[in-house]
Parts: structure tokens; sequence; C-alpha cells
């Protein structure tokens, strides 16, 4: 009963999915310390993911330079800088600061 309250408009709810809105409560509104600090915990550990995704692009590059026939290199050089190129934008946005606009 504790895990799937029935809130009075009859709407149900998982332990979840409260966790997962008062995360984001506290990501978007920044109330209090722990929001900050939590937005920069995320950014690094997102960010050391996509590092390593473009570790292994680089690695996978440099490994289609190994006799294959030329389709099947070509192919899979394209598909490796186009994975490493999507890791460097992410990483890139991620970071970018974000003028605040109110209107």
């Amino acid at each position: 009963m504790l895990l799937n309250p029935v809130l009075p408009r009859g709407l149900r709810f998982t332990a979840i999915d409260v966790a997962l809105k008062t995360i984001d409560c506290w990501l978007r509104r920044g109330r209090g310390y722990i929001a900050p600090l939590m937005k920069t915990v995320a950014k690094i550990g997102l960010t050391l993911l996509l590092t390593a995704l473009l570790l292994f692009s680089i690695f996978g590059f440099l490994c289609t330079f190994e006799p294959l026939p030329p389709v099947t290199q070509w192919t899979w050089r394209f598909i490796y800088c186009v994975v490493a190129l999507l890791a460097i934008l992410g990483s890139v946005r991620l970071w970018k600061c974000r003028s605040s606009s109110t209107t």
C-alpha cells in the first residue's frame, strides 16, 4: 500500500515516480545547496560517459585501417566519425552556458 498510494483524484503514483518528480523539482528550481551540486555531478558523469564513447570511436576508427574490403572500411569510418562527432557535440552542449531570459 505504501508503494502505490491512492490520491484523492484517483491517480496512482509509485515511489519511483515520486522520487523522480522530487529530483526534477530540485534540478529545475535550484532550491537549496544540493541542487547545483547535483547538476554538476550529473554533468560530470555524462561527460565521462561521452568521453568514453569518444575514445571508443577513435579506437574503432583506427581499427578500420586493418585489411578489410574498402566498402566495409569506409562504412565503419563514417559510423565512427558520426558517433565521435555526436559525443563531442553532446559534451559541448552539456557544458555550454545558457543565458537566462525572462519574458
